[in-house]
């Protein structure tokens, strides 16, 4: 506790002295005023205002304060006659542990000043007025007996005088020093002023009338103690805590005086004045602890009005503003009271349209059983939770509902609130979902049944062009010349047929991811030489010139050699199909280009992760790359900006039109683009119509195997 007072006045010395010596020099005063002037006879006062002053300046300023109480308490027990130290070091501890029990107590219980909830007030009359007050009382009486100054025979005469005194001191000083420790504003409306006005006149007026006047005769065998309440419920319930404690503190006044003047109702039923103190004081009780309870009552339910009016406020805002929509409709006959704009907004409904009449009327149920069995669930379980319905629009349009309804009391009416969202679009997306893995399904099932159809029919296939061929020989040997033709017609149809299932077997594969690359090294001229060889028939029934630009110091790479002389072949083919008595150029060279240079290009650095699947990342490469350029140039029919957009499609062909005059699958570019991506590389292609097109494979040198490389180090 030592630690604590030397911390709370640290830094601020002077404050706190001050504070201690103002609280000191208060309480010695209003301890001299009670002496002085609310004496009405020998050691007997009806209320110790010191005491209430001690309470407040505790609960306003702390705890820490607790010396001022004590030096006050001090100095006024040594100004009394016949005192000592001992006897005013006693009394004063006894006067601040009062201040301080009860401080420590009330805030405890969180204690407001305000006195704005009952809780406030009954701890400052439970714990402070009749509870601590008993420390004060019960010491100071032991030390007035044991010191002589009084017999034990009047022990508890003293003891209630000093206990009733100090707890009346608590209950109507503490209180007014605690509600008015801040000015109210003062009230601009002038009906409010003048209420108030009106107040204190009456309340002056009425206290000098009950407690004060001397001319009794006429009205002397009536009540007139009664006639202050009226006052002080107005000042409970029009005025709050402030203007109950005042006019408590007012009548106390005014019937202490009327008890010094000799006037009064309590001295008229009394035979002595210490028997008027006694009815005075359990008549101010009374009304200022009613006072006191029926404001803080009054405050609680303005209060909790305020918090209903802020809670419907917000139920209001969110009501409205919720996109989730929301309406609410009577139990009986389900008549919509209100919605908010997403429920009106999702019906199509104006809200003068929709207000006051049934979903039915509205035409809502787009599934009459719906309105039933929903009744049914409500009224056996006071709510319904994430049901799907369909409910037509004020458009007629049917959409789907996740509803939701749950009963609700609006005073005299039972309603229901109804939640809803639109899900249409979501069973819109599942049934899109469910379709796309029926068609993914569908499209795997499509994958194996080519790859074991195009498996089976090669053999025979095979077998077709193999005995057309031994035909052919047979039938040179025999001078059958007129049969040739017709062989080779069989021979020409089976390899178109074998090159057909060939391409949608590879196909299928690509899709199914069950393609892997057979990485090796080899001579890039040697690749040149032998796709020249198979293209240059192909060239010649066409009367197309091929010209070959690959310098002989080409070099060597590291990829797939048969997917590139594939992948090759396949443009070779296309040109030489689509060109007639024209020029294809087929061109190859070798470029050195850094990974800036090539995201600078927008192109891709590719490296293979033996799993089927290139990496094309700029991150993979930190250096320097070589790559090998492959460019197919003709001069054959060209392609349309419609066609150049989609030849790498499967089965798209460049004049569907013609196919019987150019023949072919559509399947060769594809299967070439997915070669390319599969070695790290990419292909292009620019064309014009009636001019010619350009094809560009760019590989890298040296495809990187990273699982392999993995491997090693490893190892």
């Amino acid at each position: 506790m030592q630690t604590k007072f030397l911390n709370a006045i640290k830094g601020h010395s002077w404050r706190y002295f001050l504070a201690v010596g103002t609280i000191a020099l208060t309480y010695y005063s209003a301890s001299q005023f009670a002496i002085s002037t609310l004496t009405l006879s020998s050691e007997i006062y009806p209320m110790w205002p010191a005491a209430g002053i001690a309470q407040a300046a505790l609960l306003v300023f702390g705890r820490q304060l607790w010396p001022g109480i004590a030096i006050g308490g001090f100095l006024f027990s040594m100004s009394v006659p016949s005192a000592n130290i001992a006897t005013a070091l006693i009394s004063a501890a006894a006067r601040t542990l009062q201040a301080w029990t009860g401080t420590y107590l009330l805030q405890r219980i969180n204690f407001s000043a305000t006195f704005d909830r009952l809780k406030d007030v009954l701890g400052i009359v439970g714990l402070a007025a009749l509870g601590s007050s008993l420390i004060n009382s019960t010491i100071g009486s032991i030390v007035v007996c044991l010191t002589d100054l009084s017999n034990w025979s009047n022990f508890v005469r003293i003891w209630g005088t000093w206990w009733v005194g100090d707890a009346m001191g608590i209950l109507l000083v503490a209180p007014l020093l605690l509600t008015w420790q801040q000015l109210p504003k003062v009230p601009t409306h002038r009906k409010k002023i003048a209420e108030r006005a009106i107040w204190l006149l009456l309340l002056l007026a009425v206290g000098w009338l009950v407690f004060c006047s001397r001319t009794r005769a006429a009205y002397a065998r009536y009540p007139l103690e009664y006639l202050p309440f009226p006052l002080v419920v107005w000042a409970a319930f029009r005025f709050g805590q402030r203007y109950t404690a005042l006019s408590n503190f007012v009548l106390c006044g005014f019937a202490i005086w009327g008890i010094a003047r000799g006037s009064g109702p309590f001295l008229k039923h009394a035979s002595s004045i210490p028997q008027a103190l006694l009815s005075l004081q359990a008549f101010i009780a009374v009304i200022a602890v009613t006072g006191l309870v029926l404001a803080a009552t009054v405050a609680e339910r303005h209060q909790a009005e305020a918090a209903l009016r802020s809670s419907e406020e917000r139920f209001s805002k969110a009501f409205h503003a919720s996109p989730v929509g929301i309406s609410i409709c009577t139990l009986t006959d389900g008549c919509f009271l209100d919605a908010n704009e997403s429920f009106l907004r999702s019906l199509g409904w104006e809200r003068h349209e929709f207000i006051g009449r049934t979903a039915r009327d509205l035409g809502m149920w787009v599934n009459s059983e719906d309105e039933p069995r929903l009744a049914q669930i409500l009224q056996a379980q006071n709510s319904i939770g994430n049901q799907e319905i369909k409910i037509r629009t004020h458009a007629g349009e049917v959409r789907d509902w996740l509803l939701s309804e749950e009963l609700i009391d609006l005073g005299s009416t039972e309603c229901v609130l109804i939640m809803t969202s639109d899900i249409t679009e979501r069973l819109r997306s599942e049934e899109f979902r469910r379709a796309a893995l029926v068609a993914e399904a569908a499209n795997r099932s499509k994958s194996i049944f080519l790859a074991n159809m195009s498996h089976e029919l090669r053999t025979p296939l095979n077998h077709i062009i193999g005995f057309s061929q031994i035909l052919q020989e047979e039938a040179r040997d025999l001078g059958a010349e007129e049969l040739i033709d017709d062989l080779k017609a069989i021979n020409t149809a089976g390899l178109d047929l074998l090159t057909l299932i060939k391409g949608i077997l590879d196909l299928t594969n690509i899709e199914a991811g069950d393609i892997e690359l057979r990485l090796e090294t080899f001579t890039i001229l040697n690749v040149v030489e032998e796709v020249v060889a198979t293209i240059e028939p192909i060239a010649e029934r066409k009367k197309n010139i091929l010209e070959i630009q690959c310098p002989e110091d080409i070099g060597s790479m590291h990829t797939d050699k048969t997917k590139l002389r594939q992948s090759l072949v396949n443009l070779l083919s296309n040109a030489s199909k689509f060109t007639y008595q024209g020029t294809i150029t087929f061109a190859v060279s070798r470029s050195l280009e850094t990974p800036s240079e090539v995201a600078k290009g927008g192109k891709r650095l590719g490296g293979y992760r033996g799993d089927g699947q290139a990496e094309n990342t700029l991150s993979l490469l930190s250096s320097s790359q070589e790559w090998i350029v492959f460019t197919i140039k003709d001069t054959g029919i060209g392609m349309s900006p419609e066609q150049l957009a989609r030849i790498f499609e499967p089965f798209m062909q460049v004049d569907s039109s013609s196919t019987k005059k150019y023949g072919g699958t559509g399947l060769g570019l594809t299967i070439t683009k997915e070669f390319c991506s599969m070695m790290g590389g990419d292909i292009t292609a620019c064309s014009e119509l009636d001019k010619g097109s350009t094809f560009t494979i760019r590989l890298p040198a040296i495809l990187n195997d990273f699982s392999q490389s993995t491997e090693k180090s490893d190892k």
